[in-house]
């Protein structure tokens, strides 16, 4: 009964953190739509709701990031530990890139933007960026 109350937990865990991912996430995938939207509107002009919902925007994404900067070394040790929740994790990390040094990007974003032809991602591990 125990390990079906942890498995159940985990699994919560993760689908509450994915959740916060994804309001992350939305921000890069937004981007192309909030072009198209802008030039409906008139220069200048920005109504209420959308003021609210790039605040509600940026918020979810300071959200993530906080949560990331404390509990990020053990989501990644989480992908090492539970093979079952491997992919799920996954999803979940950040990483510094050289497509950008000083911002963290998911890994499905850094993939998106892969060569055609890269076949390995090669990666540096450390206590520290420096």
């Amino acid at each position: 009964m125990m390990k079906v109350i942890s498995r159940k937990l985990v699994r919560k865990a993760i689908e509450m953190i994915s959740n916060l991912a994804k309001a992350d996430d939305s921000d890069d995938d937004d981007d192309d739509d909030d072009d198209d939207d802008e030039d409906e509107k008139d220069e200048g002009e920005k109504s209420d709701d959308s003021k609210s919902q790039e605040d509600k925007e940026a918020e979810a994404k300071q959200r993530y990031s906080t949560f990331f900067a404390e509990f990020g070394k053990n989501v990644k040790l989480g992908i090492v530990e539970d093979a079952g929740n491997r992919a799920k994790l996954a999803k979940l990390t950040r990483w510094y890139t050289t497509n950008n040094s000083t911002d963290l990007d998911s890994l499905d974003n850094y993939i998106n933007r892969a060569k055609t032809g890269q076949d390995y991602i090669y990666f540096l591990c450390g206590e520290n960026k420096e």
